[in-house]
């Protein structure tokens, strides 16, 4: 059990270095002292108060603690508006099988693909317009013929005023 505990937590730091390798964030590099001090951005929403949300810079090592109190890693987003895209990928890492959940706010071409590490698509979930709603659709790679291991989802939205895209890393463990 503890060898499973060690492999989901590797398997955990992976995924969120490579979704920040693939979303081009910047890691500010050391200080000026040229210790070994990583930094990333996200989103913090104090007391989980959507309404009060700020950008702010942390140290790599807060993270974890960051995301299960629900902060998300990147900039805020305007919080004025609803998102017009919101994707939620539950449970990830998964062993058969993730459900891919996704709330649009207003009609619109949907498309979500999933990727190997190599980039090569393996799988279109979505391709169609979407009426406003939530929607949901389960995804297993090893259903299709792939191996575990580590995927990166693309999903995009298309209205007459917008384009929104957003990638999630999703990760297929062995048992």
């Amino acid at each position: 059990m503890k060898k499973l505990i060690l492999t989901l937590r590797a398997v955990k730091i992976i995924a969120l270095l490579v979704m920040v390798l693939i979303n081009g964030l910047v890691l500010a590099q050391g200080n000026s002292n040229g210790q070994g001090n990583d930094k990333i951005k996200i989103c913090h929403c104090p007391d989980g108060n959507p309404n009060n949300c700020q950008t702010i810079t942390i140290s790599i090592g807060a993270l974890d603690a960051h995301l299960a109190l629900g902060d998300y890693v990147g900039p805020c987003i305007n919080n004025m508006q609803p998102e017009l895209l919101k994707v939620l990928v539950s449970p990830n890492p998964y062993a058969t099988q993730t459900n891919i959940e996704y709330d649009l706010r207003e009609e619109s071409l949907v498309k979500i693909d999933v990727y190997n590490q190599t980039g090569y698509k393996i799988h279109t979930i979505v391709n169609e317009t979407k009426q406003a709603g939530k929607y949901s659709n389960n995804f297993s790679a090893k259903s299709l013929g792939y191996p575990s291991g580590i995927y990166l989802l693309k999903a995009t939205v298309l209205t007459v005023t917008e384009y929104v895209e957003r990638s999630v890393i999703i990760v297929e463990i062995d048992y």
